[in-house]
């Protein structure tokens, strides 16, 4: 868990890696929206916590801390808004590699309660949060034609298929 809690994180590498690698367009769509979610979700959740920062576990009761860290603001988990912020847009894209993707930012999200440093209504913000800002961030690159797939704009939103060329 100590090792899920603080280093995990860094295994979203390796789908982002082969979803740019065999994902083909599909894949490199999933990895900017991820990309661009995470930039945006921790911009967000730096913001909520410096405006309404609510103490860690292990600073305001006896809890036993498996992993140093320091006494700030845990409001929401930044490894919870990242872990969910890339694994949503990798589950739009592929069902297979976003159930793996989805489960190790869950399991991410337990270990950092289990460990001591999230309560559990942080570490469930920061995947709401997460989550959010990847449909948002899918929502507009389609919206704006980002993906090149030819449902843009108003089209899509009226539910509309492009003409066929």
């Amino acid at each position: 868990m100590v090792f899920l809690a603080a280093n995990a994180i860094y295994l979203f590498a390796i789908p982002l890696v082969l979803m740019v690698w065999r994902g083909g367009r599909p894949g490199r769509h999933a990895v900017f929206a991820g990309l661009m979610a995470l930039l945006l979700g921790l911009g967000i959740a730096r913001g909520i916590s410096r405006l309404a920062p609510e103490a860690r576990p292990f600073a305001v009761s006896q809890v036993h801390q498996l992993i140093a860290h320091r006494a700030d603001a845990g409001m929401p988990s930044s490894h919870a808004t990242s872990a969910f912020a890339l694994a949503v847009p990798i589950m739009l894209c592929s069902r297979r590699w976003g159930s793996a993707a989805l489960t190790l930012a869950a399991l991410v999200a337990v270990a950092r309660v289990y460990t001591g440093l999230h309560w559990p209504s942080q570490v469930l913000a920061g995947a709401v949060l997460g989550s959010g800002v990847a449909l948002v961030v899918w929502w507009a690159a389609r919206m704006a034609g980002a993906f090149g797939d030819g449902e843009t704009g108003i089209r899509l939103w009226l539910g509309r298929p492009a003409s066929p060329r």
